[in-house]
């Protein structure tokens, strides 16, 4: 594979480099690397960094409210952390953070990492938690993991044969005659293996204080989420943080409680922006024109800034001068990274229903009327209306008076990102619809801005202009 499809896929394979390679197409020769293999329990934030992390900017009242409740957990008074946010906002980022407070103190943590490609899997992310505890490596043989298993349980000073053919069962052990056969119903099977974890956990806490990390509970399944929801019904007295991350799409069930606390993440400010980016430059100050680029597109969502000032660096846009970075050639709108494509299009995939008007208005431009949007999308009228309502609740796009342009928001995927999640020949035959519209006279008329009607506000359709206003690609 190329470099960079290496830095795609981070630390999620282990990976052997090949060295310089002189391959067929290619002028010079490029480096090359192998995969050698799959990592082992690796989280989605660890998996997707291939080098250090980035500065940590803000987030200061997140942090103490996180060590907050830590404080009050390792008391015996169990905690539950709701840490919400949408994708790229810097969940994991503040968890790891957290961690790097919490510093030497004596505890264990337990880390349950979900899936998207694992929500029917049930306890899927539990299984990768006990994976990662007993040590388990590629390959070995079913009585080394039965052996590593049974250590794990009587590490927590239980008896591992009331707790070790339930966990061989799950992780699919195959057990001998070392222990009988589980001869009941699978719904039976499914409680006393939720009971024999939850006990366990317990035995686990009452030796060391515990922090409990899921991640991404968004995509969990449901017998782990009701695993989880059980142990969190038994941890009131336990010294033990759970810290729960999920996408604004989900609800967990224990919110309410008296001891879970939701600490919602907002983007960062602008202030914080720029803090952000002048440190992963080193304090090398970028032409103002390029950082504020920067800072407009990325619209305060820390892993776009990341990704995108590390695009213009390695791009050779600006170069290195007297301890400043320079122009090196002119300006250009900047490009979306190929690495922010996932966290952009999962902004999308929560708004299902109307995603197909918003990949019609990314496919037209970054600016585009309603009139030209209604004359080539599926929906027309009050159901086109309530589309790009939601829009721009989602903060996917925006009307700035006077002109009433519909413009999609600084962070969304461009025309190509947008429409290039669908297959060519849905992009084809949308072209086709709105191409005998675009003529030079038509366009013209649509490059002048009306103003809006004194009484055009959010709630009526005047709000939205339907009189072809501008398009501009």
């Amino acid at each position: 594979m190329s470099e960079s499809t290496r830095r795609l896929l981070g630390k999620t394979f282990e990976l052997k480099a090949l060295g310089q390679q002189t391959l067929r197409g290619f002028d010079a020769p490029v480096a090359a690397w192998l995969i050698a293999g799959e990592r082992e329990n690796v989280s989605r934030f660890e998996a997707s960094r291939s080098e250090t992390m980035t500065p940590f900017v803000g987030r200061e009242q997140e942090i103490a409210l996180l060590l907050e409740r830590w404080h009050r957990a390792i008391k015996g008074n169990g905690q539950v952390a709701l840490l919400s946010g949408e994708a790229g906002i810097g969940k994991s980022r503040v968890l790891a953070m957290l961690r790097e407070q919490i510093g030497q103190q004596r505890y264990l943590a337990l880390r349950y990492q979900c899936s998207p490609h694992h929500v029917n899997d049930a306890f899927h992310p539990v299984m990768g938690q006990i994976w990662h505890a007993a040590g388990f490596v590629s390959g070995e043989a079913a009585g080394s993991r039965l052996d590593k298993v049974e250590k794990m349980i009587e590490g927590t000073g239980l008896v591992s044969s009331n707790i070790a053919p339930f966990l061989a069962s799950l992780l699919a052990i195959p057990t001998g005659q070392r222990y009988p056969a589980l001869d009941m119903a699978p719904s039976e099977l499914r409680e006393r293996t939720i009971d024999a974890l939850i006990t366990m956990t317990i035995g686990t806490a009452k030796l060391i204080p515990l922090l409990m990390i899921v991640e991404d509970a968004h995509w969990m399944d449901p017998t782990s989420l009701d695993l989880t929801s059980r142990m969190v019904e038994q941890m009131d007295d336990l010294p033990i943080l759970m810290v729960t991350t999920f996408r604004p799409e989900f609800t967990p069930p224990w919110v309410g409680r008296g001891n879970a606390a939701l600490v919602p993440l907002n983007r960062l400010e602008r202030d914080q922006a720029v803090t952000l980016i002048e440190r992963m430059t080193a304090g090398k100050t970028l032409p103002a024109e390029v950082r504020d680029q920067i800072v407009a597109k990325t619209d305060g969502v820390p892993l776009f800034m990341e990704e995108l000032t590390k695009s213009v660096l390695e791009s050779g846009l600006v170069r290195e001068e007297n301890g400043a970075y320079v122009l090196a050639s002119a300006l250009t709108p900047l490009a979306i990274p190929s690495t922010l494509h996932d966290s952009l299009t999962a902004r999308l995939d929560r708004l299902s229903p109307i995603k197909e008007t918003a990949q019609i208005g990314a496919a037209i431009g970054r600016e585009f009327s309603q009139a030209l949007l209604e004359a080539v999308s599926p929906l027309k009228g009050a159901a086109l209306d309530e589309a790009l309502h939601q829009l721009m609740e989602a903060e996917l796009i925006h009307v700035p008076p006077p002109s009433h342009i519909i413009i999609p928001r600084r962070g969304f995927p461009s025309r190509r990102r947008g429409a290039g999640s669908r297959p060519r020949s849905w992009r084809w035959r949308n072209r086709r619809r709105w191409k005998p519209s675009v003529t030079p006279r038509r366009a013209s008329r649509w490059s002048r801005t009306s103003k809006p009607a004194p009484s055009a506000t959010r709630s009526n359709s005047a709000f939205w202009s339907r009189a072809p206003t501008r398009w501009c690609r």
